[in-house]
């Protein structure tokens, strides 16, 4: 919550309140605010592999990729939710549903 208040302090007067981003914020704040812990994990676990001495190039090459898919995932997952409690768009909710 604080640096939801932080962030709105700062973006506040560089967008206009009418912004799509600003409404965007503003109403799905918790959605939005679920996905930082699984998106930080997989940025801490990136930064991890890349930086470990022991682990050999190929397998970081492989866990990278491990870490990217799961990256997309996510954001599918995420954005397949917002498809479907939005209005009814059934050829987008099927171009994400394939993936």
């Amino acid at each position: 919550m604080i640096l939801y208040l932080a962030a709105a302090a700062t973006l506040t007067p560089a967008l206009q309140a009418d912004s799509a981003l600003h409404t965007f914020l503003h109403e799905n704040f918790l959605e939005v605010l679920t996905l930082f812990p699984t998106l930080g994990q997989l940025v801490l676990l990136a930064l991890i592999v890349r930086i470990n001495r022991y682990i050999r190039d190929d397998q970081k090459k492989i866990m990278m990729v491990i870490v990217a898919v799961v990256f997309t995932l996510v954001l599918q997952n995420d954005l397949e939710y917002h498809l479907a409690a939005g209005e009814l768009r059934r050829l987008a909710r099927t171009l994400v549903s394939i993936y």
